[in-house]
C-alpha cells in the first residue's frame, strides 16, 4: 500500500519543476489587449508573484483565471473584479488583460483563440498563429487545436 501523501507531494512538486521552467508570460497577442501568462506563485522565492507581476506589467488591470485552483493568489486593489471591468478608467491608457491556466498554454491559447475568431473574425489557423507568436509554442496539446477547427473551422470552408 503506498502513502497518498507521498504522492501528492511528489506530484506537487514536479508540477513546480515544470512550472518554474516555464516564462512568466507572453506578449500582447496582436489585435488585442491580452497578455498571455501562467498562474502566480503565492511563494515569493518562486519569482512570479501577483506583486512581481503588477510592478512588470502596471497596464494590466484585469486578471482571467483560466485555472481550476480556488484561491492561489490574493488579488488587491490594484486589479478591477470582473463585475467592475466595465467601470475601467482608460486615463492611464490602454488597459490590459493578464490571461491565465496552470501554463498559460491549452486552455489560456484555447480562450485567447475564441476570442480572435469570435471578435475580430479570424480564421482558427491565423489564431492560433498570433497565440503561438505572442506565448511560444502556443497551444501544447492537439486537442486544444483540434477543438478550435472543430468549433469554428464551417465558418472558413465555404459551407
Amino acid at each position: 500500500m503506498t502513502d497518498r501523501g507521498s504522492k501528492v507531494t511528489v506530484s506537487v512538486l514536479k508540477n513546480l519543476d515544470k512550472w518554474m521552467r516555464v516564462e512568466n508570460f507572453g506578449d500582447i497577442v496582436e489585435g488585442t489587449n491580452l497578455l498571455p501568462m501562467k498562474t502566480f506563485s503565492r511563494d515569493d522565492s518562486h519569482g512570479h508573484t501577483l506583486r512581481a507581476f503588477l510592478d512588470a506589467k502596471p497596464r494590466v488591470r484585469v486578471i482571467v483565471d483560466l485555472s481550476s485552483d480556488l484561491d492561489n493568489y490574493d488579488v488587491d486593489g490594484r486589479i478591477v473584479r470582473h463585475k467592475a471591468s466595465n467601470r475601467m478608467s482608460h486615463e492611464e491608457g490602454p488597459v490590459q488583460i493578464g490571461v491565465h491556466c496552470h501554463y498559460g498554454f491549452n486552455r489560456t491559447g484555447f480562450l485567447i483563440c475564441a476570442y480572435l475568431i469570435e471578435v475580430h473574425r479570424v480564421t482558427p489557423a491565423m489564431a492560433i498563429e498570433r497565440f503561438e507568436r505572442a506565448r511560444p509554442p502556443g497551444i501544447r496539446h492537439a486537442s486544444f487545436r483540434a477543438a478550435l477547427h472543430v468549433r469554428y473551422g464551417h465558418e472558413y470552408s465555404g459551407q
